[in-house]
């Protein structure tokens, strides 16, 4: 599997120190949902696929930050633990840009904010952020 988008594989987070990687692991069961990881498409069960965050670059093993470096939770882009007016605010620098386009923006292309994985940050993106605003992440 490919954690990062990066088109590598790369699986590495062994949280249970067992040296298989949790997502792979049939013994693993990331969020206590009883499906073990290999079969479950939201490891972390933060309402956005494995597929998705790892396109993003965010966590799919981790539903929340512990801090304002870590890109855990899609919506929370300020990684704050918290989704409102600021995360959105964040998608105005980046919007009209597309992945591996040849417009004014595309340098701004920035694949945390393409919320939807489908290569462009528009307004569909920031629609997916509105069943989160308001949302407190909580372990």
């Amino acid at each position: 599997m490919d954690n990062n988008g990066d088109t590598l594989a790369d699986e590495g987070y062994d949280y249970d120190g067992n040296t298989v990687p949790d997502c792979t692991d049939a013994a693993a069961d990331t969020d206590g949902d009883t499906i073990y990881n290999p079969n479950d498409p939201d490891d972390d069960s933060d309402g956005f696929n494995d597929d998705r965050e790892n396109w993003m670059g965010t966590d799919p093993l981790d539903a929340c930050p512990d801090d304002t470096n870590d890109d855990a939770w899609p919506p929370d882009v300020q990684n704050d633990g918290e989704v409102d007016i600021l995360d959105v605010l964040r998608f105005k620098p980046v919007l009209g840009s597309i992945l591996g386009g040849s417009g004014p923006q595309d340098h701004k292309y920035n694949r945390r904010y393409d919320l939807n994985a489908d290569g462009q940050i528009d307004i569909l993106d920031v629609l997916m952020m509105k069943p989160h605003i308001g949302g407190i992440c909580t372990q």
